[in-house]
């Protein structure tokens, strides 16, 4: 284990916590794992390098004052490219109408350029933002942004684009039900009528994952996938659908933590599925440990996920403070879960990530290098890191070798 931030990582801003993405989903690690960031609690988004044969990381031009190296300035959590080593897709504000970009900071020369402006692509008012960026693996690597909104839970866009061919662009409106490419505008085959909590791409390039809104959810399905290649929309009800808790996702298939399709009721179980056929989900843990867990919770991470081939997903799982149960295997550890398989899915230990939850900053949030091979979290350290400027205990990034 090698712990990677600390209160004088900023030395002009002593005393920061530092964290991992907060979608664990987020691909905070380069293509060839020589580059990761930890974002700042006050925005700021650090770049290491990272050295596996030595396991070592270090900060890019690095300095002994102010930022102590290079900053990388995005508006959302910015997104590596899962095809060039060199690429991290970030976004910025357009300066006339305070309308996001998406763009890219380029490590091998150290510029950023724009690739898409959101507020050219769809009618959007001003002064909004976007929610968040993903990128897939596939030939062609596409890119997507959900945006329109002024805050979060108010997004209802979607821009789906290859970078490079901005003619490639489709964009879905979840409020009107309508997917427009090229001024073409096709109504989605079910009616979406909601608002979006998030928006991710599977790995292959094809699926979208949509996330609602809690306001939205008393009439609407947690989860909605989108097959890009058909324009058809399939909605996931949390009961018959099973699609509750945090989710990854890899080529085509997804994890999400939910109980159960087989088994007696735990916190301690994942649902696997196809994202070809999403209604058909198997639990992974049979049978569920024991005692019975009720309230725990975890981010899982499979941006090690390969075309082809079932490889495990790594999360930080995480008790609440709600539960009463005897401690048990798993509980506030950085584990792997086997996703291949039709038997009772393997679940290799890492370490303790130590981490005492008193906001949603202080949960692990594990993130998976693309190679599989390392891990980030985030931990307190059980409260010992001392307090945050801003409040409450101070969070650090640590790195834990998956072997």
């Amino acid at each position: 284990m090698l712990r990677i931030t600390d209160g004088n990582t900023r030395p002009g801003v002593p005393g920061r916590s530092y964290t991992t993405p907060s979608a664990s989903h987020q691909t905070a690690w380069n293509a060839n794992s020589t580059y990761f960031y930890v974002r700042s609690v006050d925005g700021y988004f650090i770049p290491f390098a990272f050295d596996a044969a030595s396991m070592s990381a270090s900060r890019l031009q690095a300095s002994n004052a102010g930022n102590g190296g290079l900053v990388v300035a995005s508006q959302a959590e910015p997104q590596f490219s899962f095809v060039s080593p060199n690429i991290l897709y970030v976004t910025r504000q357009d300066a006339t109408n305070d309308w996001p970009i998406l763009g890219a900071f380029d490590f091998s020369t150290g510029a950023y350029v724009d690739l898409l402006n959101l507020g050219e692509a769809a009618p959007i008012a001003r002064d909004t933002y976007a929610g968040g960026i993903a990128s897939s693996a596939g030939s062609p690597e596409r890119v997507i942004a959900f945006f329109g909104g002024a805050a979060q839970d108010s997004h209802y866009l979607v821009a789906l684009f290859t970078p490079g061919q901005p003619q490639s662009t489709a964009i879905l409106d979840t409020t009107t039900s309508i997917v427009t490419v090229d001024d073409t505008k096709v109504p989605t085959n079910i009616p979406l009528n909601f608002h979006l909590h998030h928006a991710w791409l599977d790995k292959s390039g094809r699926y979208v994952i949509l996330e609602t809104t809690s306001l939205d959810r008393p009439a609407r399905a947690p989860l909605y996938v989108w097959d890009t290649a058909a324009n058809t929309f399939t909605a996931l009800p949390e009961s018959g659908g099973l699609a509750g808790g945090h989710y990854a996702t890899g080529f085509g298939t997804m994890v999400n933590q939910d109980c159960c399709t087989s088994t007696t009721w735990d916190a301690a179980q994942w649902q696997f599925r196809s994202l070809s056929t999403p209604m058909a989900n198997h639990d992974l843990i049979v049978p569920s440990l024991s005692p019975q867990e009720t309230y725990a919770g975890d981010h899982a991470s499979w941006n090690n996920a390969q075309s082809g081939s079932l490889v495990p997903f790594v999360t930080g799982f995480y008790r609440t403070t709600l539960e009463t149960a005897q401690w048990r295997p798993w509980d506030d550890e950085i584990v792997a879960v086997q996703t291949s398989g039709t038997a009772s899915a393997t679940v290799w230990r890492f370490a303790h990530h130590r981490t005492t939850l008193v906001s949603f900053w202080d949960t692990p949030r594990a993130n998976v290098s693309q190679d599989g091979r390392w891990a980030l979290f985030t931990s307190n350290w059980e409260r010992t890191l001392g307090t945050d400027p801003g409040g409450g205990p101070r969070d650090d990034v640590f790195l834990v070798e998956l072997r």
